[in-house]
């Protein structure tokens, strides 16, 4: 018997600010150099990568990533550092509320995983 969860930071309206899409998509990015490239990755078309990444600048007030287009050897796109800030943040959260909801079902649910034994 295991747990499983999912977290996500809302704005006071519910509006979604980050996820483990969000994340993941990110992480490619900072990984790919290229949001092109992290979308492949993800299995995502550019367009919804892109959208995704400006809905959740526009929620955060902030520029998650910034983009270089063209010159001679072509366009890119790197993290900010509020983007880098923003994955630490969640990494890091995420990470604690793990450990904890682990203890809590731990502490609840020890009668049944000691009877599964």
């Amino acid at each position: 018997m295991k747990v499983g969860y999912k977290i996500w930071i809302e704005d006071d309206r519910g509006n979604q600010l980050i996820g483990e899409g969000l994340e993941q998509l990110l992480l490619a990015v900072a990984e790919t150099g290229s949001i092109n490239k992290a979308a492949g990755k993800l299995r995502m078309s550019y367009r919804t990568a892109w959208a995704r990444i400006r809905k959740a600048e526009k929620r955060l007030g902030c520029l998650l990533v910034a983009k270089q287009v063209g010159g001679t050897r072509g366009g890119g796109s790197r993290l900010t550092e509020e983007g880098y800030r923003l994955l630490e943040s969640f990494a890091e959260f995420h990470r604690a509320a793990g450990k904890e909801i682990e203890t809590l079902f731990q502490e609840s649910f020890l009668h049944l995983l000691q009877s599964q034994s």
